[in-house]
């Protein structure tokens, strides 16, 4: 039976490296990422000759990662094959989210007719390249526009990245926004996880090398985001707050965010909208490159 363990801040050192050479564009590829969420998917991981591989251990079921590293076809044989009996030892189904089409290939390369796969759209991340966000150029992207010349003309406002002097603004934001989150009959256990993650984020901000933005109109802050980079090409959004009682902040706060962090980074990762239906909306009202669609591997039962 493999050994998982937590990670912890300082399993960055070694881990991001890793992700950042043989991950891919997805938030799974993101040391700050699994590291936030880590209590809300209950998030391990293990060290498999070169490779790491996360495990996610909340709810029913055991699902394992694709591994990260320096892996060809043998050497992924060989580590899908210690996934398996991982599962079979510990009398759970064998079970790995998050795979890619490449992935996919991969796996079936490696060990033919071992898994069947079932796409789960709710999970696909949305790619966007970064000027896109920055300009909103285009007939398809004219009401974004127009919502931030709408803004511009009727608030004061100001733009200031996320450190140590606006943390707490960000805080007070989070705080709004959750009391009306409640107001409106949200999930409270939903609201709790993702509380914590956004102050484990700003507590550990620099340590996570993380960035982020925040928006005041009047002098009062009313809305944020935060994210990392996956990769030189690559920047993940973590996070995106906005207060409700101003039209057009969310659009605001993106693109001010891409405007002036953005730029030096070819994508922007604004990852999966959970089969919402309000945030499938908005996700696909900024026109995604693409989606990086995501399936769910499992063994035949006749292997």
């Amino acid at each position: 039976m493999l050994t998982f363990q937590e990670p912890t801040i300082a399993d960055r050192q070694w881990m991001e490296p890793l992700m950042r050479e043989f991950g891919n564009e997805g938030t799974e590829s993101a040391f700050g990422s699994l590291y936030l969420w880590r209590n809300s998917y209950h998030t391990q991981f293990c060290r498999i000759g070169g490779a790491v591989v996360l495990c996610y251990t909340g709810g029913a079921m055991r699902s394992y990662g694709f591994p990260i590293g320096a892996l060809d076809a043998p050497a992924l044989r060989q580590v899908l094959r210690q996934l398996t009996e991982d599962a079979r030892q510990r009398n759970t189904p064998f079970t790995m989210w998050g795979v890619t089409n490449e992935q996919r290939q991969r796996m079936e390369t490696a060990l033919p007719d071992t898994f069947v796969f079932e796409e789960s759209r709710d999970d696909a991340d949305y790619l966007y390249t970064s000027q896109s966000l920055i300009t909103l150029a285009g007939r398809k992207l004219h009401g974004k526009r127009n919502h931030i010349t709408r803004f511009c003309s009727q608030y004061e406002y100001d733009y200031r990245p996320v450190d140590k002097t606006t943390k707490d603004d960000c805080r007070r934001v989070e705080a709004r926004w959750a009391a009306r989150h409640i107001e409106r009959g949200g999930d409270a256990e939903e609201l709790r996880q993702e509380q914590f993650a956004i102050e484990e984020a700003l507590t550990h901000f620099e340590e996570l090398c993380l960035c982020g933005g925040v928006l005041y109109v009047s002098g009062e802050p009313v809305a944020f985001t935060i994210g990392e980079a996956i990769n030189p090409r690559v920047f993940d959004v973590h996070f995106e707050k906005a207060l409700d009682h101003i039209e057009g902040l969310y659009t605001m706060i993106n693109q001010q965010f891409a405007r002036h962090a953005l730029a030096p980074y070819e994508w922007v990762n604004r990852e999966e909208d959970l089969g919402l239906d309000g945030l499938r909306r908005a996700k696909l009202s900024y026109q995604p490159a693409y989606l990086l669609e995501r399936w769910v591997a499992r063994l035949r039962e006749n292997p």
